[in-house]
């Protein structure tokens, strides 16, 4: 355990650290850019992202944090990926132009840091990011830092996948949720959170974390929420109830019927009070959509877009914000909001 303490302290000492004051941030990572063909991840959502980014993201003014693995080049060579996917890049450097762009790094694009590049997107690159929220800390790494897949290791599992992984067509989107390696590593960015008494946002797992708890968690409270405000409630305020009480239910079947080692496991912090210092921004690539962690005036949620696609194959009869671009749905839900006031409150009482 000292070993990844350290891996993360490290990276914790290097971060860059700014100050969060008005900013408004949203953090994706787990692109794994490839070479835009049917075995690349990111091709099924490419589409969504790149409109969510450019005309939501880029438009209100949001400064984009690329939390790794963005490019995978443990398959692919960065020119292949820089080539294919130029409208995705040209998209990043409109961010970067506007001194709007952090990228760091993850384990399968760690080979950018051998190289200098001059381009706008990859001329600075980071281990880290520590926001300053009136002297708290929301450190911000890819999450590597916290398994295995370092040095040597990473190489290897780097060969294994360029050279067997990638012809037999096997993606990084598979999630074995039931993997106790990817509990171990957010098992470990929680206890160092809590050591450290700072917020973590990771990526790395593809797993998305509100507060320490997974999206079933998440909507197992939402559920309980309403029923603790039904009673209480006026006719037409009970309607409303009902429906949400109903959609949340089928969500959580749904998820439970595709993801069903991820559903059984529940929250992974359960042998105690649970401390709300791990967030994970999920990855951009899942069949369901793509999620991020978004920090807006003093608020921080977990997000998921989705297209008309999606809506009509997961997501029958939710009634969440939809957008417009260009000729192209997409649909966004907060699955789980709160103030960085509350969740630091809490960090500081529970943790005495």
């Amino acid at each position: 355990m000292y070993r990844y303490f350290s891996e993360m302290d490290r990276t914790y000492k290097n971060s860059l650290r700014i100050p969060l004051k008005n900013e408004k941030y949203i953090i994706f990572s787990d692109f794994h850019l490839g070479k835009r063909n049917s075995r690349d991840d990111f091709k099924e959502n490419s589409s969504l992202i790149i409109s969510v980014l450019k005309d939501y993201y880029y438009k209100n003014g949001y400064t984009l944090i690329l939390n790794g693995d963005i490019e995978e080049l443990q398959k692919n060579s960065i020119n292949a990926v820089l080539n294919k996917w130029k409208d995705l890049y040209d998209v990043f450097a409109l961010f970067a132009e506007d001194s709007r762009l952090f990228k760091i790094v993850g384990n399968h694009d760690y080979k950018l840091y051998s190289r200098n590049y001059t381009d706008p997107v990859n001329s600075r690159l980071y281990d880290g990011l520590s926001l300053d929220y009136e002297g708290k800390t929301i450190f911000i790494f890819h999450g590597h830092q916290a398994s295995k897949y370092s040095g040597f290791r990473n190489k290897l599992i780097g060969f294994i996948l360029r050279y067997c992984a990638k012809p037999l067509g096997i993606k990084n989107i598979v999630r074995d949720y039931g993997n106790l390696k990817i509990h171990k590593t957010e098992e470990r960015v929680y206890k160092y959170s809590r050591m450290k008494g700072v917020v973590s946002v990771i990526g790395h797992t593809h797993r998305p974390l509100f507060e320490s708890l997974s999206d079933i968690d998440i909507i197992i409270f939402t559920i309980e929420r309403l029923l603790r405000s039904y009673t209480n409630a006026g006719k037409r305020e009970k309607t409303r109830i009902e429906y949400e009480i109903e959609d949340n239910k089928k969500q959580l079947k749904r998820i439970l019927s595709y993801d069903s080692m991820e559903g059984a496991i529940g929250s992974i912090y359960d042998r105690e009070m649970i401390i709300p210092v791990i967030f994970n921004s999920g990855c951009v690539i899942g069949p369901k959509g793509a999620t991020g962690i978004d920090i807006d005036n003093g608020n921080i949620s977990l997000i998921r877009w989705y297209n008309t696609h999606q809506k009509e194959k997961y997501y029958k009869q939710v009634r969440d914000e939809r957008f417009t671009f260009g000729n192209r749905g997409a649909y966004r839900k907060i699955l789980k909001q709160d103030s960085l006031d509350y969740i630091f409150n809490r960090i500081r009482l529970l943790t005495k």
